[in-house]
């Protein structure tokens, strides 16, 4: 266990040594700069993720040499602080990219890292890749699993949770869901590379930006496109 302190804002995390290292020594001062991976939280779950996941995948880059870490944003897990009310939306907006950036540069100049490589699931993508864009050259690289780049509805609408309902049950509904799918396909075309109306444009700036640096992706930043849908 760790705890990064600097900027009046602490951390709570688990830092996962390279298999070289004994379990309770700090990392070899003859070692130049490694580039270390950092694991974020994924919308509310603490940083061992479901299933204890980022448990495993954290062990996983620590037996391949690489010093890994996993670190509750505030109010996640074991850090303290106010969860936002509308956390996704908070997210979405890149709300914890300014303390996971600053973190980041902590975390580089208390380990001697040559910079980190930012680890992120769905809405720790979105994280991610704001902290990244913040980081500067602390930022080696990500790897980003379920990045999403839409602005999800936090409650469907009741009409449209209806209209579902009634096309899954009944024949004459699916038909008339059929047709609708036909029609969204071609507005589709016709919109060409208009982005849709719920796109996260600020995120999708963001991973511009970084793409255009060509900071390493995975996946690779042409599969990252948004999709239209």
């Amino acid at each position: 266990m760790i705890t990064l302190d600097g900027d009046g804002v602490l951390l709570r995390g688990t830092f996962h040594k390279p298999q070289a290292h004994a379990p309770d020594a700090e990392p070899d001062p003859g070692t130049r700069n490694p580039v270390g991976l950092v694991l974020l939280n994924s919308l509310s779950l603490p940083r061992a993720a479901a299933g204890d996941s980022a448990v495993y995948w954290a062990d996983s880059f620590a037996s391949c040499g690489y010093p890994t870490f996993r670190f509750d944003l505030p109010g996640l897990g074991d850090t303290t602080g106010e969860i936002p009310t509308e956390l996704l939306s908070f997210i979405n907006a890149g709300g914890y990219g300014p303390v996971g950036s600053a973190k980041i540069k902590e975390l580089v100049e208390r380990f001697g890292l040559s910079g980190v490589i930012l680890f992120g699931h769905c809405a720790g993508a979105v994280s991610a890749l704001y902290a990244a864009a913040a980081s500067g050259e602390e930022c080696k690289g990500l790897i980003l699993l379920d990045p999403y780049f839409h602005l999800p509805q936090a409650v469907r609408p009741k009409l449209r949770q209806k209209l579902s309902d009634w096309a899954l049950q009944s024949r004459i509904g699916g038909l008339v869901s059929n047709v609708y799918d036909r029609i969204r396909d071609i507005t589709l075309i016709l919109r060409g590379d208009a982005l849709p109306g719920n796109a996260n444009s600020s995120l999708l700036s963001c991973w511009k930006g970084l793409a255009s640096t060509g900071l390493p992706i995975l996946p690779p930043a042409r599969l990252l496109a948004p999709n239209p849908g």
